[in-house]
């Protein structure tokens, strides 16, 4: 039998609150629920302890999680006359009043006493549990006190900050003692405050941190680590941290992963970045999303492990669904939506995450001026899409997309490969009237930014000949160039609209099956309007080359053209 309590209770104990860093908690908790098997009153309270997560026991031991059954435990535990159950069902809320007049105990202040007792011969753990009795102001139920019993609201005040404030002397006598937890609520108290009582003390929370990181207790490392961190005095951080981790301290894992990412007061070292962020991950700390993120740009890049998209998506999804880290991965997963990387390809999900950088991120720049431009995952917008295609304009992808768009005479973006790539001929059509061509009619003079129109069209012999398919007049066009697919034709079902010519490209319009006459027509503007100028021709075969030369750059001969009067 143990000082205090069982041989079992005793080792589970010193193994789950003492030494942490010799990561025996498992084994505390199996034999726990040894004990618990032999009914030992105390151990089902302290594996109800173990099973109320990170607010009752260090998270490095990585215990399961379930307050029902640790409810059941705690009642259990009452029932069967522990006073460290006892006292522990009133922190839980197990205790009620119910179970207050069923519990064999005599009473409240019965279950102190005997903890008490065992705090004072210098049980640590019994310790931590007085403190926590004033800390949280149990010794009013335990004393049964009511305000009444005063002479004043000012005497009844007073009794409770003087009762509370012993709470102080519990927890350290704890810390001291070897219980690594004893601090938190102490901690809180120095940082916050009590209202009334006493004012904060961060200083205090900070020595506390110093004074336990120097005696090993790994917690303590981390807080004291975090300290040093906040203070940018890395030099003194990064060792603590990773002390801290290797004792099992999981909340350090991703300090050191990202001091090892960036090489700052420590080597850098992408493959060990990988590793601890891997643990962080794996552990049960309820703040990860930020190790899911930076492990995630690791795949996605290929730095320190071997590149990989799909689990970089699962990885910096995970972190975007947790809500927790903003638009941190936005640029990654616009990219992976854009690319169908790790993912099905979803431009509107890729417009959706591009859209939420709101830092200098030229790649992601690129991509949404790409979306934007060719009307993917939304409507096309070529301006927006040129305005992201510039403030990337460091990247060779971003140039050569920009190269495809220009300005046209209205100072409308405009797609440059499917304007002056098949009209530049068009562009300089003063330069087909030198000496030798004085038979060619006097067109106005184009500006070099306007986007010429090339249109087609066929004139009936007969109102009462049928009117072929627009497409049997498209195909036939097709057949005769060498390039049919190279060749752009667009169909305006309203040419007498000036302003549509303006964006057109190149056009076909069919009014009869057999025999045609096909109106050739240049549009531009000229003096504030339009001006519009034709020429027939008897066969298809004869309009082709005006789309040949325009296509290939050539000039076109305009001789034969008459102005079509209004």
């Amino acid at each position: 039998m143990g000082r205090f309590f069982s041989d079992k209770v005793e080792t589970a104990i010193r193994y789950i609150y003492y030494d942490l860093s010799a990561q025996r908690g498992q084994e505390g908790f199996r034999l726990l629920q040894e004990a618990c098997r032999e009914d030992d009153a105390d151990a089902y309270c302290l594996l109800a302890r173990c099973l109320y997560g990170q607010e009752y026991t260090w998270l490095g031991h990585d215990f399961p999680v379930d307050e029902d059954a640790a409810d059941e435990l705690i009642y259990q535990s009452v029932m069967m006359g522990s006073a460290l159950g006892t006292l522990i069902a009133m922190r839980c809320g197990v205790m009620n009043k119910e179970l207050q007049e069923a519990m064999p105990l005599a009473s409240l202040k019965a279950a102190y006493d005997i903890i008490l007792e065992k705090a004072e011969a210098g049980d640590a753990f019994c310790q931590m549990v007085i403190g926590n009795v004033y800390y949280w102001y149990d010794f009013l139920m335990i004393e049964d006190i009511n305000p009444e019993d005063f002479d004043s609201d000012e005497a009844f005040e007073s009794f409770i900050h003087e009762n509370m404030l012993k709470c102080e002397y519990w927890y350290k006598s704890a810390l001291d003692g070897g219980v690594a937890t004893a601090g938190a609520n102490l901690m809180l108290m120095y940082i916050d405050g009590i209202e009334g009582v006493l004012p904060p003390q961060p200083e205090k929370a900070k020595e506390l941190d110093r004074i336990y990181a120097a005696k090993g207790y790994p917690n303590y490392q981390y807080f004291y680590a975090c300290d040093l961190f906040d203070e940018d005095k890395h030099a003194e951080a990064f060792p603590l941290f990773r002390k801290a981790a290797e004792a099992g301290e999981p909340r350090a894992y991703f300090f050191v992963g990202n001091y090892y990412e960036n090489g700052i007061a420590a080597p850098h070292d992408d493959a060990k970045a990988a590793e601890y962020y891997q643990k962080a991950i794996d552990s049960n700390i309820p703040v990860k999303a930020g190790c899911y993120n930076r492990l995630g740009a690791m795949y996605f890049d290929g730095r320190g492990v071997e590149q990989d998209y799909d689990k970089a998506f699962r990885l910096l999804k995970w972190a975007d669904d947790s809500g927790k880290t903003g638009n941190w991965g936005a640029y990654y997963l616009g990219y992976c939506y854009t690319y169908g990387e790790g993912t099905e390809r979803d431009y509107v999900l890729a417009r959706k995450y591009l859209e939420a950088v709101d830092w200098d991120c030229q790649d992601a720049f690129f991509l949404l001026g790409w979306l934007y431009c060719n009307g993917e995952g939304g409507p096309e917008d070529i301006a927006k899409g040129v305005s992201y295609l510039q403030k990337a304009k460091d990247l060779p992808e971003a140039q050569e997309e920009l190269s495809h768009y220009k300005k046209n005479f209205f100072g409308k973006w405009v797609r440059r490969d499917k304007t002056e790539t098949v009209l530049r001929g068009l562009l300089r059509l003063h330069s087909m009237f030198g000496s030798d061509k004085k038979e060619a009619p006097q067109l106005p003079q184009p500006s070099t930014t306007f986007d010429w129109i090339l249109t087609i069209r066929s004139r009936l012999n007969s109102e009462d000949t049928p009117t072929p398919a627009y497409g049997q007049v498209e195909k036939a066009l097709r057949s005769l160039t060498t390039e049919p697919e190279q060749l752009i034709i667009l169909w305006q079902q309203n040419p007498n609209n000036a302003d549509a010519y303006w964006f057109m490209r190149c056009s076909v319009y069919a009014r009869s099956k057999d025999n045609d006459i096909y109106l050739i027509e240049v549009a531009f503007p000229h003096n504030g309007g339009t001006e519009f100028w034709q020429k027939t021709v008897k066969y298809l075969t004869d309009a082709l080359p005006y789309f040949d030369a325009a296509y290939h750059h050539k000039i076109i001969d305009f001789t034969g053209f008459e102005k079509q009067e209004e």
